[in-house]
């Protein structure tokens, strides 16, 4: 049990968290800036992220793959969307590129969030949709 909300929280919750964090480090870091210029800034390392995940969305549209859950007749922790999204994963995608980002911009910051990705995509391998 305790391992299910362990799996539904990184797979669900843990990357709203991580791109919250995200903005929260950029106005941490950039005290007395407009707060504007902290929110381009943010979107700057977002943006890497954002077409990682096009890249993936692409990919899947050209050569859909089966999901967990369809192919082994099993109910995923989650709800998705989509049954034939499983390969690439958009959210591993999304957040391996926001990782390397980060880590670009700050090697502390970056190694955390290459353990986040981690742990993002051994959620959702954990709550069946993947």
């Amino acid at each position: 049990m305790l391992g299910s909300i362990v799996a539904i929280f990184f797979a669900t919750w843990l990357p709203f968290i991580l791109i919250l964090f995200l903005f929260i480090f950029e106005w941490h870091t950039r005290k007395g800036k407009k707060i504007s210029s902290v929110f381009r800034v943010s979107i700057i390392l977002l943006a890497p992220a954002i077409i990682a995940l096009t890249i993936s969305e692409l990919i899947k549209f050209i050569a859909p793959s089966p999901r967990p859950f369809l192919v082994f007749d099993i109910t995923p922790l989650i709800s998705v969307s989509e049954g034939m999204g499983s390969f690439p994963s958009s959210h591993a995608t999304f957040f391996a590129a926001l990782a390397l980002t980060a880590y670009l911009q700050n090697h502390r910051l970056g190694k955390w969030y290459f353990a986040a990705m981690i742990l993002v995509a051994l959620g959702r391998i954990a709550v069946g949709v993947h």
